[in-house]
């Protein structure tokens, strides 16, 4: 007995897409669309009977717009941003999201744009204070590009961008921001060291990140972070220029999350240890 898979999509024809022997065909990559699958089966002797009709409707993310740049007209006060149209087909909108003044940006906050221009513009008076700006594409059926491929930082004193601050430094003379995380680990936690007496034997200290912090160029300024000794508030601390995260498997849920908030808001982020080295495929999306 062999197995005829059949795919059509939209009112189109069906087409062959696979002979196989087994009970499992896994049909993709596939773009936007409705796709309808029928097996036909048929016999050694060539008899064959057909399926039922499975209809499937495919949407994916699109892929993100490019090159996001800023200037700023000082005689009118106006920042424009611009940048090129995402690759992506289907894309209907460009959602444009400000943090107003904050060192965080809400990935899901206030949108202050959201419409098909590839460009946006701000008046300024007298504001103060960093300003974040996000722009992703959206597609025809409402999905939006799930990680923050573009955006900037901009400084603003009185009402101007600040020169010396304009691309993501933090003053003149001042360090870039590093980040080292050993995320939380539900199988040692020292905070949790007297819940089970076996707890002091499998505590340890991430030395991995010290080395790395021994080995990063003086002009970083470099925080380690042991998310077993509590879990900081990361939104209300500074923002960094690059996250770095050591992971064993057991912490592999929690590293991920940690990931995934600061490349939300546009933080690019590394991540080593046993569990990235072996299971890269896992961690690419976060990364």
């Amino acid at each position: 007995m062999v197995y005829r898979l059949y795919r059509r999509l939209g009112t189109g024809d069906y087409e062959q897409v696979a002979e196989l022997a087994g009970l499992t065909y896994d049909d993709g990559p596939l773009d936007d669309g409705v796709y309808t699958h029928q097996v036909l089966s048929v016999d050694v002797e060539g008899d064959s009977a057909s399926s039922n009709e499975a209809a499937t409707a495919v949407s994916t993310v699109p892929d993100p717009p490019g090159n996001l740049a800023w200037n700023f007209a000082a005689d009118t006060k106006t920042l424009t941003l611009t940048w090129d149209a995402s690759p992506s087909s289907d894309v209907s909108s460009y959602r444009v999201r400000s943090s107003d003044g904050e060192s965080w940006l809400d990935p899901t906050g206030t949108r202050v744009q959201d419409s098909a221009d590839l460009s946006y513009e701000q008046i300024f008076t007298t504001e103060t204070g960093l300003f974040i700006f996000s722009v992703r594409a959206v597609d025809t059926d409402g999905n939006e590009e799930s990680n923050v491929s573009e955006m900037v930082s901009i400084p603003f004193e009185n009402g101007a961008p600040v020169a010396t601050l304009a691309d993501g430094a933090h003053g003149k003379d001042a360090s870039m921001r590093l980040y080292l995380i050993n995320p939380s680990n539900p199988l040692v936690s020292i905070v949790k060291v007297k819940e089970s007496r076996w707890n002091r034997y499998r505590v340890w200290k991430p030395l991995s990140l010290m080395v790395l912090a021994g080995l990063t160029p003086p002009e970083w300024e470099v925080s380690i972070l042991d998310e077993n000794l509590g879990a900081p508030d990361y939104r209300s601390m500074p923002r960094p220029d690059l996250v770095g995260i050591t992971a064993f498997t057991s912490q592999a849920n929690r590293a991920y999350e940690v990931a995934s908030h600061f490349r939300r808001v546009g933080v690019p982020v590394v991540m080593g240890g046993r569990h990235a080295a072996r299971c890269g495929g896992w961690r690419r999306p976060y990364c």
